[in-house]
Formats: structure tokens, sequence, C-alpha cells
């Protein structure tokens, strides 16, 4: 009889076995075309090159920011989903490989309220380090601060701990994820199962090296969608969590020397046109603070916009929109400051 129990452990313990181990090294068989966005540009932060200013951002960042026309020597490490979290650790690893004489930090505004995509990408896609994560959720446990819930526009009910047992509950999703537990990966096995995702994966890959960071996340010549902040937010909050590790960004900076240019990518007209005017004043105000702690930082003023049809989607710059941008931060910021 315990015979018999054992063999039909191991039977059951093997799939799960294979799976871990699917999971640990086919990230390009079953992983969204998000993943190898963030592989290369985690690579390129070890690879020998001598790329000494680079871009920082989100996916708007990632659209709209060209280095082979801002040139001087550029590469775009902005990511898709991208926040503060991401973008100080991929300047503190770049410190210890390169030098860096100018960075670029774009972010657009919901990127510093919320960052939903923690769980699926930053610690799915093998970013951070067990020390690393340990770090951030303590972080959010000191500052009572569930940064990776959704937005909630309420000014007095920001997204906290129901108690000590609700942060421990999310504390041990980052651990199970981070070991790959194949139970918050269902939806990517499912998918890898009903798609052939390696060639379209490995695609994206190489395009976006050859393109030095740059990609297309919309294609459309017009584009009158509205934008995530139209999306009944009255009130501008940015996280505390998010808010730390940006400050921790401009003060890496600062403390190697660094020339910061801190330049949000525009919305398209009809997004502008309908924002909250208070939104855009908490916003304004956010960003004034920065402006009056680090004094030798280039900011983008405010929050502007180029016409509908210079963007591909509702919140991306299309090709077009990309290059009338990229020539603006060259000729206007860039070559100025």
């Amino acid at each position: 009889m315990k015979t018999l129990f054992k063999k039909i452990g191991l039977l059951t313990l093997i799939p799960f076995m294979l799976i871990t181990i699917f999971l640990y090294i086919g990230e390009m068989y079953y992983n969204t075309g998000e993943y190898p966005m963030w592989k290369s540009k985690i690579e390129f932060i070890t690879h020998v090159h001598n790329t000494s200013n680079i871009v920082i951002g989100d996916s708007r960042a990632v659209a709209g920011i060209v280095p082979g026309i801002i040139g001087d020597n550029f590469n775009n490490l902005a990511i898709g989903g991208g926040s503060p979290i991401d973008g100080y650790l991929f300047l503190k690893r770049y410190l210890q490989y390169h030098r860096v004489n100018k960075i670029i930090i774009s972010y657009s505004p919901s990127r510093l309220e919320n960052y939903d995509v923690f769980f699926d990408r930053t610690l799915k896609f093998d970013l951070l380090s067990f020390s690393e994560m340990n770090e951030i959720l303590s972080k959010s446990k000191e500052e009572n601060d569930l940064f990776f819930e959704s937005y909630n526009d309420c000014v007095n009910c920001d997204n906290k701990y129901a108690d000590i047992w609700d942060y421990y509950k999310y504390y041990f999703k980052s651990l199970l994820i981070k070991i790959k537990f194949f139970y918050y990966y269902l939806p990517e096995i499912k998918n890898s199962i009903i798609e052939y995702r390696y060639t379209h994966n490995m695609n994206v890959y190489n395009n976006i090296k050859k393109r030095l960071g740059n990609y297309d996340f919309g294609t459309d010549r017009f584009s009158a969608g509205l934008c995530v902040e139209t999306q009944n937010r009255k009130h501008y909050k940015v996280s505390k969590v998010l808010d730390f590790y940006l400050n921790k960004i401009l003060s890496l900076a600062q403390e190697n020397n660094i020339k910061v240019y801190c330049i949000a990518a525009p919305f398209n007209v009809a997004s502008f046109k309908s924002l909250n005017s208070n939104y855009i004043k908490g916003y304004n105000a956010y960003i004034q603070s920065l402006r009056n702690k680090y004094k030798n930082i280039v900011y983008q003023n405010g929050i502007y916009s180029y016409g509908n049809e210079r963007f591909g989607d509702p919140s991306h710059l299309n090709p077009f929109g990309a290059a009338e941008f990229s020539k603006h931060v060259r000729d206007d910021i860039l070559n100025k400051y």
C-alpha cells in the first residue's frame, strides 16, 4: 500500500515539476508580447556597449521617444507599464556597468498614481531579486499603500491594507509568483497552448533591439479615443510608494552628476479636452513640488496635447507623432539645456 501511495505521489509530482521547469526556461513561449520588450532592455543593461544616455519611463515613452532622432548616443529603456520602481532598478543596475551622462524620465500622470501590472510584469518578468521584492513590499506596508491596486478617485479613501493579514496575503502572492508557482501562470499556460507565441515574441525582441528600444504600440493614423486619465479621475493622487521611488531616481541621478530631463509624452486633443481641471491642477502642483526640491532638473511644462492625427491609439503616439515629439525633445530641450 505504501509503495502504491509513493507511486501516486510521484506521478502527481512529476507534472508540476515539468510545468515549473517550463515556466523558468520557456518564457518566450508562453508570455505576452510585453515580455520580450522587458527582456531586451534588462539584457541591454549588462551588455558591453558605449551608450551613455538613456530613457526610462512607460509605454508612452517607448512609443514616443525615438533614439535615432533624438540622437546623442541614447537608448530607450522605457517599458510597457513602466513605473518609477522598475525605473529606479534600471538606473541603479545600469550605473553598475556604465557611465550615464543624460537621462530622460518620462512617466504619464497615471503611472505615478498606481501600478496595476506589478504582479503580472515586474514579478513575472523576473526583474526583482528577493531582497528587492521585500524592500518594495516593506515600503508598501510602511506607507500603508496598495500601490498595485486599481486607481480610486475618492479623496479620503486611498487604497490601504485592511489589516496585517491583508499585507501578508499580498506578500505570499508575490512570493509564489516569484518562485513561479503554476497557479498564477495558468492564463499564460493556457494561451501558450492556444497560440504559438515564440515566433511573435522573437520578432518583438529583435525589432526592439534594432530600434534601440523604440516600439510602436499604436499605428493608426488617427485616434480620438480617450486615455485612462480621463476616466472618472477628478483628483490627482500620487502613490506614496511610487513617489518614493521617483525621488530615489532623481536623488541617484544627482549623486552621479547625471543631467536629468523630466519629459512627459503629450495627450491627444480629445483626451486633453476631457481632463478634469482639478486633475490637471493636482498634477501640476506635484511637478512643482519636484521643481522646488530638485533645482537642476529640466522639466517639461505641464500637460499638453498633439493632434489626434498624431496618435495610433488613445494613449500612444503613432510613428508620425513619435517623429514630431522626438524632434521637439531634441531641438527644444536637449539642445537648449
